[in-house]
């Protein structure tokens, strides 16, 4: 609009506000009507289409009638508020039809060829077979680790009296989950803190507490029935966050989802039965369409705006600061991404041992980079599984003949960490004891993953197999 448009606008505008003073209601609708009138004139105005699907005809079936009449009220409240915040705004379907319709005013032809005949549809015909609820998957980063896993967490320290744990086990748990901190691998960017800081965990500490930490610290401080329940959503997650056992069991991990949030009122009550459990009951349709549920969350871009940060330096003007530095970024030939590493790669040589007979002659290291993911000679990075399922401690990385072995001791007693809903073993997770004093050497190529190790009671260790990769 030139300037001579926006100074009509602007005197028609005062003009009708002089006039509208002492003016009847009737007089105040007439000069509204002529100032829209005389505003259209000079400008076109575009408004975007919001659909409201205003009609809920079926409720989910949660297995208990009176989940399902509790979830049925929250979600139609939920309803009730969108479509009071969007009434004015939604339109029918006809009128969404007439605004995509291909006699409209937008001319697309300079963009779609004539002679094909799929580019010539319209857009709500591409819209046809779209659906809100199928194709944008649900975030496991909110919906799961900081909306469930965290609400069970608080109702454990908060909530009811049913459940509710007391101060003196609550720092029992905590000392727990402290004395695991030199277990766990670099893989993960966090390690498990206090329960006093419960508010200031993040979402990757709640995974951490959902998938390897929680089911070993909670087992002698909660009920059984609470503890079953839990091992419910923890197994279901576990299944759906690996890329190998979400193919297999996809469907076994749905049946847990379900009878978690079925038992949810009878433990924890009906505050517990938020949208966010609701949710979870979408989960596996999710993972059959995008695969695992790390494929579809939110961390990635949570991780990049680490990385956004450190582009700003002052406060003004931030938007223009990250633009500069990226443009610089790509100008600067200097600036370029590291080179991977190769698949097997050893760091920092040393010869303090142990060796086995034999190859006293051989290079040693301290470290062993196998596809991204780094073996070490300490505690906590150094428990591997071999391909026949032995579970085994690195305890030295040995150069031969330009090919390169594990210096490793073997767990000779393996068996179940938990049988409820399943057998541990079926996921790879197993209680390890009776270390063997001798040692072996094992090819790099017979390590079939990393491994999670956390002692346990009875000096025997839960073994976990690794299921998320983390910069190191």
């Amino acid at each position: 609009m030139n300037n001579d448009g926006e100074k009509a606008i602007g005197e028609s505008y005062w003009s009708c506000y002089r006039r509208s003073r002492n003016k009847t209601e009737a007089d105040m609708q007439l000069l509204s009507t002529e100032l829209h009138e005389g505003v259209c004139e000079e400008s076109v105005c575009c408004s975007d289409a919001v659909i409201c699907n205003s009609n809920v005809t079926e409720q989910p079936d949660f297995g208990s009638e009176s989940f399902a009449t509790a979830a049925g009220d929250i979600a139609d409240s939920c309803m009730i508020s969108q479509m009071q915040d969007d009434d004015e705004s939604c339109s029918d379907e006809s009128d969404f039809e007439t605004c995509f319709d291909s006699d409209s005013d937008i001319d697309d032809t300079e963009t779609v060829k004539p002679d094909t005949d799929s580019c010539s549809q319209s857009l709500a015909d591409k819209l046809a077979n779209w659906s809100a609820s199928c194709d944008i998957p649900l975030d496991p980063m909110h919906l799961l680790y900081l909306g469930v896993v965290r609400r069970i967490v608080l109702s454990w320290i908060r909530g009811s009296y049913c459940v509710r744990l007391s101060q003196s086990l609550c720092s029992q748990l905590s000392d727990i989950l402290l004395n695991m901190r030199s277990y766990i691998p670099r893989d993960f960017c966090r390690r498990p803190r206090s329960l006093a800081e419960i508010d200031r965990w993040k979402a990757t500490e709640f995974r951490l507490f959902l998938l390897y930490t929680g089911p070993i610290a909670i087992k002698n401080f909660v009920s059984d029935n609470v503890y079953k329940h839990f091992l419910l959503l923890s197994v279901a997650s576990f299944i759906l966050s690996s890329s190998e056992l979400c193919v297999r069991y996809c469907d076994y991990a749905e049946s847990l989802l379900k009878l978690f949030v079925s038992n949810t009122e009878k433990i924890y009550g009906k505050d517990m039965l938020v949208y966010n459990v609701h949710g979870l009951l979408h989960l596996a349709d999710d993972v059959r369409r995008y695969g695992p549920l790390e494929r579809f969350s939110a961390f990635p871009f949570e991780n990049k705006l680490k990385n956004i940060k450190k582009l700003v330096r002052k406060p003004s003007n931030p938007l223009q600061q990250v633009i500069r530095r990226l443009s610089e970024r790509q100008a600067n030939s200097s600036c370029e991404t590291k080179p991977r590493l190769h698949p097997e790669t050893p760091r920092f040589e040393h010869n303090k041992g142990p060796v086995v007979p034999g190859v006293e002659d051989a290079r040693q290291f301290t470290q062993m980079v196998i596809n991204d993911q780094v073996l070490a000679v300490n505690k906590n990075d150094s428990c591997v599984v071999t391909v026949d399922d032995t579970v085994c401690m690195v305890y030295n990385v040995l150069k031969l003949n330009c090919k390169y072995a594990l210096v490793v001791k073997r767990f000779t007693k393996i068996e179940n960490f938990f049988h409820y809903p399943l057998p541990s073993a079926a996921l790879g997770i197993v209680k390890a004891s009776h270390l063997c004093t001798d040692y072996n050497i094992i090819s790099v190529d017979d390590v079939c993953r990393k491994c999670v190790i956390i002692p346990s009671d009875d000096n025997t260790f839960i073994v976990f197999p690794l299921l998320h990769q983390f910069p190191c």
